[in-house]
């Protein structure tokens, strides 16, 4: 039988050292109902993240740039002080303590001569590769989810802002519907936060600063309208399409014009983002594949203290308490930004998912600054008297004729050309085609090109009298909207003539 050896005071040295830092994770590991904590690091935001505290406040320095915490090469000694208030080493505690507990056992019946029977390390070491491969593409799968939830956020803060831009100028003449369209828009990204993370009727119930926050920009109508849908973020953009069809006429009319289709377009852009940005949380990566990993992962660091104690040693229960924290933590990585929405309490970076808060208050400041600045113009537009935009100077002159002149005689009519005979074509019974009278233009009779043409101009002509009918006459003097509409119908009228004579 083998003699037992006494541990000498390196091997003991080694275990208080490993019990020394791992002593955070044995405080609370075996309780039945553990504390919940936020997965948030006990930071203070950086310029540009903004926190909840100062989210009202519009100082320049909210509106700079600044770029997200990095992590840098000088770092390493903070990161090992602060070893112990480790995120993920509070989350996976449970599993670290158990094997360190697990190992120690091992180890004391094998050194003292209770466990005899050993295994070599070549089945560990051959699993190990498998368990690397393993987690890699565990952990790469989580990240793809991430980092494409970050890119549907930076595509929906662009259209936000091009949504802004926008009602500045195909809103104007509206200010009610204008109103209501900027304030869904700047409610739209706080909705999604919190449909995202908790939902909003929960929100509500816990007061959160989120939910005070949308009730004051939405209304109390528009707010209990919203909290009876099953998604919000489509009800604001419901919303705002109505403003857009109230605006515009609708889409069944005939035409529909270029801002109608933008605005149109952009809307249905944040709606694809939202459906993305669900697909993301409610599909997660498939439970089999994290169920196997963790079951492979357990009974792989089970075997190791097997394999290495009859070389190690009491050095077995540090080393494998290493091994153990660095796969184990790798593996809950990836388990937690496989969600990236994980923003509960509004002060998270992005250490374990998306800073939704931050982001949302980001997007909505800047659609804010772009109302204010449309309240703005509004005001200062009252105090000046806008003059109608006149594209050049023949066009001013014509206004001017049509307003002001007197009525003029009326022109005699052009001569007529006496009716040519057609050459004689296929038609029915092989007859003859003569034209008919045709107004004199230029030396002969307008050809279909011309005819083509000109219709193309009286179109022009009359969607551009009505466009400056819409939207410059209640800006502009009724003079000048009365003479817009003249020239459109002058225009039309000349060139009618023109399209109703066949070549």
């Amino acid at each position: 039988m083998r003699r037992s050896r006494a541990p000498s005071w390196w091997a003991w040295a080694a275990v208080a050292a490993s019990c020394r830092c791992l002593a955070p994770a044995f405080q609370g590991a075996f309780t039945l109902v553990p504390r919940r904590r936020s997965l948030a690091p006990r930071i203070a935001p950086r310029a540009g993240m903004a926190s909840p505290a100062g989210a009202w406040g519009r100082g320049t320095a909210d509106i700079n740039i600044a770029g997200g915490e990095r992590y840098s090469s000088a770092d390493w000694i903070d990161n090992m002080r602060n070893f112990h208030k480790s995120v993920i080493l509070r989350r996976i505690r449970s599993h670290l303590v158990f094997q360190v507990v697990m190992t120690t056992v091992v180890t004391s019946l094998h050194q003292f001569g209770i466990l005899m029977q050993t295994c070599t390390a070549t089945p560990c070491t051959i699993a190990g590769v498998v368990v690397g491969l393993l987690l890699v593409f565990r952990t790469n799968s989580a990240y793809d989810r991430f980092w494409e939830a970050r890119k549907i956020m930076g595509g929906m803060m662009n259209s936000c802002r091009n949504l802004a831009q926008m009602r500045l100028t195909s809103l104007a003449s509206t200010p009610q519907l204008a109103n209501e369209f900027g304030r869904c828009l700047e409610a739209l990204p706080y909705v999604t936060a919190m449909h995202l993370t908790w939902g909003v009727p929960k929100a509500e119930r816990r007061d959160h600063h989120l939910y005070r926050r949308v009730r004051a920009i939405l209304g109390d109508e528009l707010y209990e309208d919203m909290v009876q849908v099953r998604c919000p973020p489509s009800y604001l953009l419901h919303r705002m399409r109505l403003c857009v069809d109230a605006r515009y006429g609708g889409q069944g009319q005939a035409v529909l014009y270029a801002p109608h289709l933008q605005l149109l377009d952009r809307i249905n852009g944040l709606v694809d983002a939202i459906g993305a940005l669900e697909r993301i949380l409610r599909t997660p990566v498939p439970m089999s594949y994290s169920r196997h990993l963790s079951r492979f992962l357990t009974i792989w660091l089970g075997a190791l203290p097997f394999a290495l104690v009859d070389e190690l040693g009491w050095l077995t229960i540090p080393v494998v308490a290493a091994i153990c924290w660095a796969y184990v933590g790798t593996e809950e990585i990836g388990h937690t930004i496989e969600n990236p929405f994980n923003d509960l309490d509004g002060a998270q970076t992005f250490d374990t998912g998306l800073p939704m808060v931050a982001l949302s208050t980001t997007i909505s400041r800047e659609v804010r600054n772009h109302l204010d600045m449309y309240e703005e113009g509004s005001k200062e537009r009252q105090r000046q008297d806008v003059e109608l935009p006149i594209k050049s100077a023949h066009e001013s002159a014509d206004d001017a004729a049509v307003v002001s002149a007197p009525a003029a005689p009326a022109a005699p009519a052009a001569p007529v050309v006496p009716p040519r005979e057609a050459p004689v074509g296929r038609g029915r019974g092989g007859a003859a085609r003569a034209s008919s009278s045709l107004p004199v233009g230029r030396g002969g009779a307008p050809t279909r090109e011309e005819v083509a043409e000109a219709k193309k101009q009286a179109d022009l002509a009359v969607w551009a009298a009505k466009a400056l009918v819409e939207k410059a006459a209640p800006q502009a003097t009724a003079m000048q909207a009365k003479a817009a509409a003249k020239v459109g119908i002058y225009e039309s009228l000349r060139v009618k003539a023109m399209m109703e004579t066949p070549s």
